[in-house]
C-alpha cells in the first residue's frame, strides 16, 4: 500500500496539473519523476498557461492551456475538466498553489487528489498578492480537496500547518537530484583552486523574481574588500532582460565584472565553471540549487 492508500498497482495513470513547465525546482523535479518513471506508470501533464516548455518531456504527455502566468480565466478551469474527462487519471497531482486551487475541480469526482508545496512563506514584500490569495484558499480547502499534501521538507510543512493547512495530511518528500548528472568528475578540467590574483567565479542561479535576492546580492558584492577579483553571473529566467538589475549593477560599478544569462539546460556545466555558487533568497523552502552544487 502506498501513501495514498490504493495498490501500487492500481496507478498506471497519472495527471499532472501545473502552472508550466518553464525553468523551476518544482518543473524540474517533474521532468525527472516522469523520465524515471517505471514502464507501469503513465503520466501526463496538464500545464495551466501556455509558457514555453524550458524541460524536455514527450510532447504527447502533455496538454497545454491557454492561461497566462498571473491571470485567471474561468477558462482554465473548463480546460483542466476537459483533460480529467478524457484521461481519466487514477491519480492527480498537483503542483504549486495555483494548480492546487485548480485541482478542487475534481474534489466530486473520486480521484484521489495529491498536493504539493515547493514554497516556504510568502513574504509581503516578495510575493505576489494574487498568489498570497491562492495560498489562503489552499489552506481552507486542504480539509477537503486533497487526500494528501506533499511538502518538500519539515520546516515547509509547520509553516503551512500553522497558516491553516489541514494537520495529518502532510507528508514530507524531499527533493532529490541525478547525482551522476552532477558527478564534479566529469568536468575535472574545469576545476581550479582559488588562489591569490585570480578572479573568483560567484553564480547565482534562479529566474529573476524578488524572492531570489538578486539585488540583495549584488550589494553585498559592492561592499565586499575583494570586489576586484570577483567575476558575477546570474543565470535564470528573465535575467538576461533585468534592466534594473543592469542599473544596479552598472550604479555600483559591478556591470563590467557581471553576464547575465537566461536560463540554461546545462547548468551543470555552470556549476563546475564556478567557484562559488550563492543562494540569497529572502525564502526557499529546499532549492535543488543548493543539492546540486554540493553534489
Amino acid at each position: 500500500m502506498s501513501f495514498l492508500e490504493i495498490s501500487m498497482e492500481e496507478v498506471t495513470s497519472i495527471l499532472h496539473v501545473i502552472p508550466s513547465i518553464d525553468q523551476g525546482g518544482a518543473e524540474c523535479t517533474l521532468s525527472n519523476i516522469i523520465r524515471f518513471a517505471p514502464q507501469w506508470e503513465h503520466h501526463h501533464v496538464h500545464t495551466l498557461t501556455r509558457l514555453p516548455n524550458f524541460f524536455e518531456i514527450d510532447p504527447a504527455r502533455v496538454t497545454t492551456g491557454t492561461g497566462q502566468r498571473g491571470r485567471f480565466h474561468p477558462e482554465i478551469v473548463w480546460q483542466l475538466r476537459k483533460s480529467i474527462a478524457e484521461l481519466r487519471p487514477n491519480v492527480i497531482h498537483a503542483w504549486m498553489y495555483h494548480a492546487n486551487l485548480a485541482s478542487a475541480v475534481a474534489a466530486a469526482s473520486g480521484v484521489p487528489i495529491i498536493w504539493s508545496i515547493h514554497n516556504d512563506i510568502l513574504l509581503k514584500e516578495a510575493s505576489k498578492r494574487g498568489t498570497r490569495i491562492v495560498n489562503r484558499l489552499c489552506a481552507g480547502l486542504s480539509h477537503i480537496v486533497p487526500r494528501r499534501v506533499v511538502y518538500v521538507c519539515e520546516a515547509v510543512r509547520e509553516t503551512h500547518e500553522r497558516q491553516g493547512y489541514a494537520v495529518g495530511k502532510g507528508i514530507v518528500i524531499p527533493n532529490g537530484i541525478d547525482l551522476a548528472r552532477f558527478d564534479p568528475t566529469r568536468f575535472r578540467q574545469c576545476r581550479h583552486p582559488i588562489s591569490d590574483g585570480r578572479p573568483v567565479t560567484v553564480a547565482l542561479i534562479g529566474r529573476y523574481e524578488p524572492v531570489k535576492g538578486h539585488h540583495f546580492f549584488v550589494d553585498v558584492v559592492a561592499r565586499h574588500p575583494a570586489r576586484e577579483r570577483i567575476r558575477l553571473h546570474f543565470i535564470g529566467r528573465e535575467c538576461d532582460q533585468a534592466t534594473d538589475l543592469r542599473a544596479h549593477l552598472a550604479r555600483v560599478g559591478l556591470l563590467e565584472s557581471a553576464v547575465l544569462s537566461d536560463a540554461i539546460t546545462d547548468i551543470e556545466r555552470v556549476y563546475a565553471e564556478s567557484d562559488i555558487v550563492v543562494v540569497p533568497s529572502l525564502a526557499e523552502a529546499l532549492p535543488l540549487t543548493v543539492l546540486e552544487a554540493s553534489a
